[in-house]
């Protein structure tokens, strides 16, 4: 296996003694090439390939030009091959956090991403553990956890995961206690890769130490509770599958860890985007996070683009202590105990930062030298105030144009 391809050879070369935990007792051939099994066709669908790529292996996606496709399946693909390559990279101390792409957690479920991440443990030994009933501070939290285990799945965590928690694990190895037997310490590079799914957005992407630790992985919701894989494929996913399908399956996972070779054992992390934004700062505004949202698409920004799309510069001020006593009053909040003006704030740059996706300006030296400035908004009075600048206008427009107040026509502008 590299990152050409696999090829198999006879067991037993004298080159490495393998575990019983470790040998499957099943038959394998490499599958017609073109040959695409169900399961490949369902990866597909849940990263938002159309079916008009059904018929494409994994490497000819790939190699696409544009690699359009490739930007979409790619995530999960490498997630596959990270978590079926034993080697752990100390450097690299991080788990696997699996989602739906939507911006609220109310709209996940349902779409497979379960399903998805147990897969790898028909190859590898994988313990499932039940996230609901999971407290990271139990002392036997990791009891199912063995020296043989490759990959532990915290399956459907709740938004009460307290992420901090996993640190030492993740970098140190871990000490697993079961009852009635003695503590038991797997080292790091024995350890099992951690991987979890949820409906929520873990962990604070502001946090240094988290977002080092978290690779999360986005999966669009092309699968619902009313429609299942099953529904779609008549079948039961690894139960009624025949040799055929098994072999497509196997042949989809190898090909899965010869790419994340040849991307030189790198993960993504898909944890910038506008939908996984509007989800923290729905969890963070509790109970007003809608109209929060509501309130910025509506009432702040169409404000400033309805006044600005016309006229021969852009820089409108936003002064967040404004809006925010616009929003109490709007949203009848009363008590600034129930909503801070820091928390207010703070989610409106978020909001500006990852959903429209302008950054503060900084300066920095070009290739010549010279100081400039690089950045769409500062901050002026701060913290009272923010300014766009021109910079600002390519970004805020294509942020509008996505808006269902959006009128093409009239979009026109001087510059």
């Amino acid at each position: 296996m590299n990152k050409d391809g696999y090829s198999s050879s006879k067991y037993c070369n004298g080159e490495k003694y393998l575990t019983k935990s470790e040998i499957l007792d099943k038959e394998f051939s490499r599958p017609i090439e073109g040959k695409i099994g169900d399961f490949q066709k369902f990866i597909y669908n849940i990263s938002g390939i159309t079916s008009d790529c059904h018929d494409k292996g994994l490497l000819q996606i790939y190699a696409d030009q544009g690699q359009t496709n490739w930007l979409k399946v790619g995530p999960l693909v490498l997630v596959y091959g990270y978590l079926m390559h034993t080697y752990k990279d100390p450097s690299k101390p991080y788990a696997i956090v699996v989602s739906e792409d939507v911006d609220d957690s109310e709209k996940g479920g349902g779409t497979g991403k379960s399903l998805a991440m147990k897969a790898p443990g028909h190859l590898k030994k994988l313990q499932e553990i039940d996230g609901k009933g999971f407290k990271t501070n139990n002392q036997f939290a990791w009891s199912l956890l063995d020296e043989f285990t490759k990959i532990g799945l915290v399956n459907d965590a709740p938004d009460t995961f307290d992420f901090s928690a996993l640190y030492n694990y993740l970098s140190d190895g871990f000490e697993i206690e079961k009852k009635g037997v003695d503590r038991k310490f797997i080292p790091f590079e024995s350890s099992p890769k951690i991987c979890i799914t949820t409906n929520y957005s873990l962990g604070d992407a502001r946090s240094e130490h988290q977002s080092r630790r978290i690779k999360t992985i986005l999966i669009r919701r092309y699968y619902t509770r009313e429609f299942t894989p099953e529904q779609e494929f008549g079948k039961t996913f690894f139960y009624d599958w025949n040799n055929e399908e098994w072999n497509a399956f196997y042949d989809f996972m190898l090909t899965c860890l010869s790419i994340y070779f040849r991307c030189g054992r790198n993960v993504p992390n898909q944890s910038g985007g506008s939908n996984s934004v509007k989800k923290k700062i729905r969890a963070e505004m509790a109970p007003y996070g809608d109209d929060f949202i509501s309130y910025c698409e509506s009432s702040i920004f169409k404000k400033i683009w309805n006044v600005n799309r016309k006229e021969d510069e852009f820089s409108p001020i936003i002064q967040p202590w404004t809006e925010y006593t616009d929003f109490k009053d709007n949203a009848g909040i009363f008590d600034s105990r129930d909503l801070n003006a820091k928390v207010f704030k703070d989610n409106l740059i978020k909001y500006i930062n990852g959903v429209i996706k302008l950054k503060q300006t900084t300066k920095k030296k070009n290739n010549k030298g010279e100081e400039e400035e690089d950045g769409e908004y500062d901050f002026i009075k701060a913290p009272l105030s923010l300014k766009l600048n021109k910079k600002a206008w390519p970004l805020f427009q294509k942020w509008a144009s996505d808006q269902p107040w959006f009128i093409p026509e009239e979009a026109d502008v001087p510059f």
